[in-house]
């Protein structure tokens, strides 16, 4: 993944996410920082692994603001 995708991707993050990837994974929070920042990617055994974990996380928190999204609109309150 390039810096541009790379950011993509975090800026779709809960907040957090640092902590909860290397949680999951056991790396530590700067490997997990390390490779979303473009940092030594090529070198870590964790860099897969790191990269699924983030891509689930996102979509993950797509879902959570779709649904909050759907509660508030039914709610007619406006954001």
């Amino acid at each position: 993944m390039n810096t541009e995708t790379l950011s993509s991707l975090k800026s779709k993050l809960p907040p957090g996410y640092e902590k909860r990837i290397a949680r999951e994974i056991g790396c530590s929070v700067g490997t997990v920082h390390n490779l979303l920042n473009g940092k030594h990617a090529s070198r870590s055994a964790y860099k897969e692994k790191v990269i699924q974990a983030a891509l689930r996380l996102a979509e993950e928190n797509r879902q959570v603001w779709q649904q909050t999204e759907k509660a508030v609109s039914m709610l007619g309150v406006k954001l």
